[in-house]
């Protein structure tokens, strides 16, 4: 995730200039969305983008149901870098490691951030 000050420092570049905020907690293997951010657009959104290549992202109320687009809700990221564990935390690994039936293979990675979904597929932390 570009922090704040890079996002100030790259409105002073060329307006062709291009950059990458990446999106990940270490649970799921650093990078599970990607974004290509542009220094014309909009900087004080923080678009994380879409899921990277094999996984999956979801968007969840606290019953674990989708919730409609543009609401705000906790992200759940799926794929096969999902971790398998907190080594000697079976407790922690409970709480975060969710099981999604029909909905996605495997386990899925309950972040704790909260975002929104555009219309263009895009994911914005709130």
């Amino acid at each position: 995730m570009l922090p704040r000050t890079v996002l100030k420092v790259i409105t002073h570049l060329n307006q062709q200039s291009t950059f990458y905020n990446v999106y990940g907690p270490t649970e799921c293997t650093i990078i599970s969305t990607h974004h290509i951010v542009r220094v014309s657009e909009d900087l004080t959104l923080q678009c994380i983008g879409r899921p990277a290549p094999n996984y999956s992202c979801f968007l969840f109320d606290e019953y674990l149901q989708p919730v409609p687009p543009s609401a705000t809700a906790e992200l759940y990221v799926g794929g096969p870098g999902v971790f398998s564990g907190y080594f000697n935390r079976d407790d922690l690994t409970k709480q975060v490691l969710i099981d999604i039936p029909g909905v996605v293979d495997g386990k899925c990675y309950k972040t704790g951030d909260l975002v929104k979904l555009d219309s263009n597929g895009e994911l914005y932390f709130v």
